[in-house]
């Protein structure tokens, strides 16, 4: 097969070179998604695969996009969709569905001994209203959210301050369907507050929004769940030590075999034993 396209990961190296971040300490440079799927690995069992790439005199190893294989839509996906992009923007003062209306980050953090600089895409952020000229809080929300995106900064986006854009302050919107059942608590608890747990946790977004739906999709109450509060909440279900270890040690291996510049394929599929990594020439024929 041919080597992995990696042409998605020039935007953030783009970005690290105009804003003049230097990576010579970073082992892992990575879109947050990546790590979402690694995280999960022990507790829910989803094929995915990523491309991974080192380049010439650089010790930073590159994942690109996760790829999720067999992932096909179930019934009503695109109408769920929908209700989790209108959910957002209703929280972040209406208007049109945008779903391409983030925040988007670059962040460091640590894991274990590692350095990694993390993408990601942040829903919005909380707005200090002491410092806002807009209007005031949403009358169907406790707080006034506002979404930024990166691409479309103009001047009074520049003349924010500092503190407005803090982590502390970031967002993430999240819809679910109203507990009404043990088995939906036991859906709730092992599958959805591990996601959310896993992409806030990453990046050290403090807060989540989720709107619970009846079933014919309408909002009906608005929790806010601090995020480090989560693994709390589940302790029955999953830990979030196995998470970060198994990542831990993922890494720590990845970079065990990783010694020379080139390009390689991480996969976890069933039946779901192991991890594996595959190195990619253009010698390999196309299957």
């Amino acid at each position: 097969m041919p080597p992995p396209n990696v042409g998605d990961f020039d935007h953030i190296v783009k970005s690290l070179d105009e804003s003049h971040i230097k990576t010579d300490d970073v082992d892992f440079i990575s879109y947050r998604n990546n790590f979402n799927k690694i995280m999960e690995s022990p507790y829910n069992k989803n094929s995915w695969q990523i491309n991974i790439s080192k380049k010439p005199n650089s010790k930073s190893i590159h994942f690109d996009i996760v790829q999720l294989e067999n992932s096909s839509s179930f019934p009503d996906s695109d109408r769920f969709t929908y209700q989790g992009y209108k959910f957002e923007s209703e929280c972040t003062g209406g208007g049109p569905v945008d779903r391409n209306s983030e925040f988007c980050s670059i962040i460091r953090t640590h894991l274990g001994n590692h350095t990694i600089l993390m993408a990601a895409e942040i829903d919005c952020y909380q707005i200090s209203e002491k410092n806002s000229r807009r209007p005031p809080k949403h009358p169907r929300n406790e707080v006034q959210v506002e979404a930024q995106v990166e691409e479309s900064q103009d001047e009074s986006q520049v003349e924010k301050s500092q503190d407005e854009i803090n982590l502390k302050n970031y967002v993430e919107l999240k819809t679910a369907k109203v507990i009404n059942s043990e088995k939906a608590q036991f859906t709730w608890e092992k599958y959805k507050l591990l996601k959310f747990w896993i992409q806030s946790y990453l990046v050290g977004v403090p807060m989540i929004f989720c709107g619970f739906k009846d079933d014919d999709g309408k909002v009906v109450e608005i929790s806010q769940i601090p995020t480090l509060s989560i693994p709390d909440r589940c302790r029955r279900r999953w830990d979030p030590t196995v998470c970060l270890n198994f990542t831990n040690n993922l890494l720590t291996w990845l970079k065990s075999e990783i010694s020379e510049d080139g390009n390689f394929i991480l996969k976890f599929q069933a039946p779901f034993q192991e991890v594996t990594l595959e190195r990619v020439t253009n010698a390999q024929p196309v299957p």
